[in-house]
């Protein structure tokens, strides 16, 4: 993340496009990495425009969509305000 930080800030990006999870190496950022993502873009003033358009599409050891274990990934659960961040 310091170095996502260092980018944006060096670079004077306004800007991040990416992919989450990303096809077709199926990386995936989540968790704490995914609210720090979004915490440093905030903090920059940088938009981070995610394509989130796999975000169902997280295979675990269960893959049925009737799985109680089913889950999807995405952003928007670190947004705090959708005219700020």
């Amino acid at each position: 993340l310091r170095d996502l930080r260092r980018e944006i800030v060096g670079r004077g990006l306004s800007a991040l496009l990416l992919s989450n999870p990303c096809n077709p190496t199926g990386q995936l950022i989540e968790g704490e990495d995914l609210k720090g993502w979004v915490k440093i873009a905030r903090e920059t003033q940088c938009s981070l425009v995610l394509d989130e358009i796999y975000s169902r599409y997280i295979y675990t050891q269960r893959m049925a969509p009737t799985d109680a274990h089913w889950r999807i990934v995405s952003a928007a659960q670190f947004v705090e305000d959708v005219d700020k961040d």
